[in-house]
């Protein structure tokens, strides 16, 4: 009796143990990705843009003062050159 107890225990552990049964996970939907925001022209650096494109390195240099100078907060920086 000390011996079948110890027995049946064991062998209920060993039942309950696992299975093979594999099921392979459903698949994922694709993340939703939001397209980013368009960049707005920012009008300080297109005008400095113009002046650099028209220009050589070999010209004079140009006044840029007369342009109004712009520093949005909600946009991302825009390089200089083109």
């Amino acid at each position: 009796m000390k011996l079948l107890i110890p027995l049946l225990a064991a062998g209920l552990l060993a039942a309950c143990g696992s299975s093979d049964k594999h099921e392979e996970p459903a698949p994922m939907p694709p993340p939703v990705t939001q397209p980013p925001p368009a960049a707005a022209v920012d009008q300080f650096v297109a005008s400095v843009n113009t002046v650099v494109a028209a220009s050589s390195d070999a010209s004079e240099p140009q006044a840029v003062e007369a342009t109004t100078t712009t520093a949005p907060e909600d946009s991302e920086p825009v390089a200089v050159s083109p």
